[in-house]
């Protein structure tokens, strides 16, 4: 949660447009999603990452969360990057 902050804060310091920001954002998203999947912690209560007195928000939970409102255009722009780099 704190990385999210710390993406949105440092390009709003560099002065970075929104486009970028998209991109920095889900970057870091998908590094997110690689790191859960590297994980050993299986069958264990997962992480809390953010408390609320609505409820707190597990590492699992955001994960799922960003896998299913960006996960696909993370790995097409994945798989854009790799396609350019071969090309190159």
């Amino acid at each position: 949660m704190y990385g999210i902050l710390l993406v949105i804060k440092t390009t709003q310091f560099l002065g970075v447009n929104a486009e970028m920001k998209k991109v920095l954002l889900l970057g870091f998203a998908a590094l997110l999603m690689i790191l859960a999947a590297c994980s050993d912690d299986e069958g264990q209560d997962s992480e809390v990452v953010a408390e609320t007195t609505a409820g707190n928000v597990t590492q699992e939970e955001f994960y799922n969360e960003l896998n299913e409102l960006y996960g696909e255009e993370v790995l097409k722009n994945m798989v854009t990057r790799k396609s350019l780099k071969r090309t190159a």
